[in-house]
């Protein structure tokens, strides 16, 4: 839902990139993922307050790798194909955290770890087929993002609420595989 909004979104993502345009876009994707594992790892040895920088800092960089691989004429598949394979990695780790923090069950992260999953394959194998997935669902992974950082500083105040807050995500997360795979369905049967 947040990509139809790509272009007023542009000039803040100029504004946040700009630091970065330097960088090897590929490079601020790898350090994206080193910082959320490490923010993970951090978790693991009771650093809070250091997970949820490390989910910020490698949202960011989410954020602005492909900003600076179009800008400055870098953009390739290889860039394109790290960006997703990282973003899977991340969400694995997020739910992986999520479980940690008692936020969802085993078997509600089995399913919302598969629902991040499943939204992206859902995107890509539709998009080889030939069938425009960008805009497509309630809970693309910028929505997704913004969920899970609502529920991790609502989480210090309520642990309860932040709770709420995943189960929410873990709903619309199948609510967009649905979205998705209605709208490639109806595109492929015109």
């Amino acid at each position: 839902m947040l990509t139809r909004f790509k272009e007023k979104f542009s000039s803040i993502l100029a504004v946040l990139a700009r630091p970065f345009l330097g960088l090897n876009p590929n490079a601020v994707t790898l350090a994206g993922l080193a910082i959320c594992a490490t923010g993970y790892i951090a978790l693991l040895a009771g650093h809070f307050a250091l997970f949820v920088a490390a989910v910020i800092v490698s949202s960011l960089a989410d954020a602005v790798d492909g900003y600076i691989a179009r800008a400055r004429g870098r953009a390739t598949k290889l860039g394109a194909f790290l960006d997703s394979v990282s973003d899977r990695v991340e969400d694995v780790l997020i739910g992986a955290a999520l479980l940690e923090l008692h936020l969802i069950e085993p078997r509600e992260a089995v399913l919302l770890v598969a629902g991040f999953l499943l939204v992206s394959y859902t995107r890509s194998r539709g998009e080889s087929l030939g069938v425009e997935m960008a805009g497509v669902g309630l809970a693309e992974r910028g929505e997704r993002l913004v969920l899970i950082l609502l529920s991790l500083l609502i989480y210090t105040y309520s642990a309860q609420a932040a709770r709420a807050v995943v189960v929410v995500l873990l709903l619309l997360t199948y609510v967009t595989v649905l979205q998705r795979v209605f709208h490639a369905v109806r595109t492929l049967s015109a």
